[in-house]
């Protein structure tokens, strides 16, 4: 589910916030670890885009960002 909702950030915006907090459970871990060891240019393109568009559909909700911190 994660790597559908990452290769089109745009479903972000459609989700349930039960569903939300899923991605946001399951991408947090992922971004601590891994942040700094993709190894290419679309990668990372394809990763911060999602973390934009995922940033704002979590804008009103600080327990879900508190997940997100790095």
């Amino acid at each position: 589910f994660l790597k559908s909702v990452i290769l089109k950030p745009q479903k972000i915006m459609s989700l349930n916030n039960i569903d939300l907090e899923k991605i946001v459970k399951e991408f947090a871990p992922i971004c601590k670890k891994y942040s700094h060891t993709l190894d290419g240019p679309s990668e990372l393109r394809t990763i911060h885009i999602f973390e934009m568009y995922l940033m704002c559909r979590i804008c009103n909700k600080p327990h879900l960002q508190k997940l997100l911190e790095l």
